[in-house]
């Protein structure tokens, strides 16, 4: 289960986060709230392939902030659960509300190397920095369970050369200040990106060939699904492929923080109803159940290992239809991503060491 709303990322930077700005009752609430949620689901034998709870940490978090942050999960979170731990989220996207996080972090790279450099190399070094501080902080709160903390990384699906910046940091690596001189992999645990398919479709260039489609006797529902396996997955594919081989050049799991299909329809396309209709049809689907089966064993077969779909329940509109059910009640056979999700859990056994389900 991936919890971002305690420290939700994708607003305004209008201040540091800092421990003693927060009322430690909220601050126990909300983290016990993400703790307990994984705890009862685990419980409940949904669909997890190991204890967890996902933190992605507030890019403006104080140090003292994310070192009480740790404490609270060291106390909070029984053993065996893990926590996966990351700084921020997508400081990479310069779309809006992310490019708040995206300057933020660029300045501060600037502030400390100047502004000579690709602002991607830039950015990313900070962030891989500034990662690898994190990581080695709530590593030693968790002393001799520190193999509960599982520190990631995280990154782009579609450009890995920006991971790389961030593994590498090569303006933090070069520093003077570092005291090894070593990259940011170090301590690291897992790159983590979300490999969306499909999402191309949903692009304004893309509109003309989903007009066309719609006006096929079927709606367009067997173009839709014959261009999801034969151009969609091969790309998805080779992201994943190319992702794996980076990850494991530095020794590192390649997971999935958010995936599945990305049918939604952007910029001019937001608000467009047909499309938006048309999208939402396609994952009600049963092809869709079969099209997330074929996803999720070519996840598996490429490399990946845990993989965090996005997401549990939404219903289907102009935000698109991310859900794997569209209401908490819906039936299994009237919600095929979800189908397909529960039968390659209960048909698959873990494959990397360390895998388990609780």
């Amino acid at each position: 289960m991936h919890v971002i709303p305690l420290a939700a990322d994708s607003g305004p930077p209008l201040f540091q986060w800092k421990w003693v700005d927060r009322n430690a009752d909220d601050i126990v609430q909300r983290l016990g709230e993400h703790i307990s949620l994984t705890a009862a689901a685990l419980g409940a034998g949904l669909v997890v392939s190991i204890g967890l709870a996902v933190l992605s940490l507030r890019f403006r978090w104080s140090y003292g902030f994310i070192l009480s942050a740790a404490h609270l999960a060291r106390w909070a979170l029984n053993a065996p659960l893990k926590v996966y731990v990351e700084y921020g989220n997508e400081i990479w996207n310069n779309a809006w509300p992310y490019t708040y996080a995206n300057q933020w972090v660029l300045q501060q790279g600037r502030a400390r190397w100047g502004s000579g450099f690709d602002q991607n190399v830039t950015r990313q070094s900070w962030f891989g920095m500034r990662s690898q501080q994190i990581c080695n902080t709530w590593k030693q709160v968790f002393g001799d369970q520190a193999d509960r903390v599982v520190c990631v990384m995280g990154g782009f699906s579609a450009t890995p050369w920006i991971n790389q910046q961030s593994l590498s940091c090569p303006l933090w690596a070069s520093d003077p200040a570092n005291p090894t001189g070593a990259n940011c992999a170090g301590n690291m645990d897992a790159l983590a990106i979300a490999p969306y398919f499909a999402g191309y479709m949903g692009n304004p260039p893309f509109l003309p060939t989903l007009q066309a489609w719609m006006q096929e006797p079927d709606g367009g529902f067997n173009s839709l699904f014959a261009e999801i396996e034969n151009v969609a997955m091969p790309q998805i594919a080779d992201f994943i492929q190319r992702n794996t081989t980076l990850a494991n050049s530095y020794g590192l799991d390649l997971i999935a923080y958010e995936a599945g299909a990305h049918l939604i329809g952007t910029g001019s396309l937001a608000n467009n109803a047909a499309v938006s209709g048309f999208f939402g049809a396609a994952n009600r689907d049963p092809r869709m159940g079969d099209m997330y089966a074929r996803y999720m064993n070519l996840w598996k077969d490429n490399g990946g290992r845990l993989n965090a779909i996005y997401n549990s329940v939404s219903p289907s509109n102009n935000d698109g239809s991310l859900g794997t059910k569209e209401y908490q009640t819906q039936p299994r056979s009237e919600a095929p991503k979800f189908d397909a999700i529960l039968s390659f859990v209960e048909t698959t056994p873990c494959w990397w060491d360390g895998c388990a389900r609780y």
